[in-house]
């Protein structure tokens, strides 16, 4: 039996904030099994009542592309900004010289 011990985003170091709508993931997985590798895995993401999975065939846990629709901005932990939402007035030396 195996089980994941750890899910990875794409975030800073010790940060559960997302800073990009299509993060990649990745998972750390115990398993009671010595020599157990991974062959496949199912990714489940729940939305509301609405849960979607993807597979992922091959050993591979790490770097994971983002296989759902992109993230909205703060769903979940999302630290990036919607569209339009980035507003800010320009600073600068009033005589650059």
């Amino acid at each position: 039996m195996s089980a994941v011990a750890r899910l990875v985003i794409d975030a800073p170091h010790r940060s559960d904030v997302v800073a990009s709508a299509t993060a990649t993931i990745g998972w750390r997985t115990d398993a009671d099994t010595a020599g157990w590798l991974q062959a496949s895995a199912v990714v489940e993401l729940t939305r509301g009542d609405t849960v979607e999975t993807h597979s992922v065939d091959g050993r591979a846990s790490t770097g994971i592309p983002w296989p759902f629709a992109p993230l909205a901005p703060r769903v979940v932990v999302a630290g990036f900004l919607g569209d339009g939402e980035w507003r800010a007035v320009a600073i600068g030396l009033p005589d650059p010289s």
